[in-house]
């Protein structure tokens, strides 16, 4: 919840071209993990019955959000000086294995 009020008050501005680049990723990402074929994001929506622009928006308000998590994250580990070491990631890498997704694919 705070990180989620930290998000919506912030006020910096992320490049379209980010937000395109994050949205495209996460429609892939989507693609692969549900196993469904290499459809462009046209097709899908045609597939679940939405218009293109209702797809689109909704994987770039995803990627926006995202992106702007990343930011927040960055910023407190950098003010309290955080820092995560290589036990760390791969106990991370581990636990996100459980969820079917290999470890070497997050490291």
């Amino acid at each position: 919840e705070l990180i989620d009020k930290l998000v919506d008050e912030s006020k910096f501005t992320i490049p379209r071209i980010l937000i395109d680049e994050v949205a495209d990723e996460n429609f892939h990402n989507m693609l692969h993990y549900v196993k469904l074929p290499h459809i462009s994001m046209k097709e899908y929506a045609e597939k679940i019955g939405m218009s293109y622009e209702e797809v689109r928006k909704g994987f770039e308000n995803r990627a926006e959000k995202m992106i702007k998590e990343w930011v927040v994250f960055f910023k407190i580990s950098e003010e309290e000086k955080l820092q995560v070491n290589e036990e760390d990631l791969q106990n991370w890498a581990n636990e996100e294995s459980n969820y079917g997704v290999q470890a070497t694919d997050l490291l």
